[in-house]
């Protein structure tokens, strides 16, 4: 899983609507193959729950100010 984070952090997609060919083809896997790695690591959960804590905690940054 940490190569496929890695590989996420290195297309510069720290988001999660990566375009899995593309990551696909920048860590030399077959689209399927990276699809599988994909659905069972939950990265695309971790990084939306990341980003929506980013969110959050902005806004409770802005609002204590």
């Amino acid at each position: 899983q940490l190569d496929l984070l890695a590989g996420v952090i290195e297309l510069g997609a720290y988001h999660d609507s990566f375009r899995q060919v593309d990551l696909a083809e920048t860590m030399h896997l077959q689209p399927k193959a990276l699809h599988k790695r994909v659905s069972l690591s939950g990265i695309k959960l971790y990084l939306r729950s990341r980003i929506e804590i980013e969110r959050k905690m902005t806004a409770l940054m802005g609002n204590s100010l």
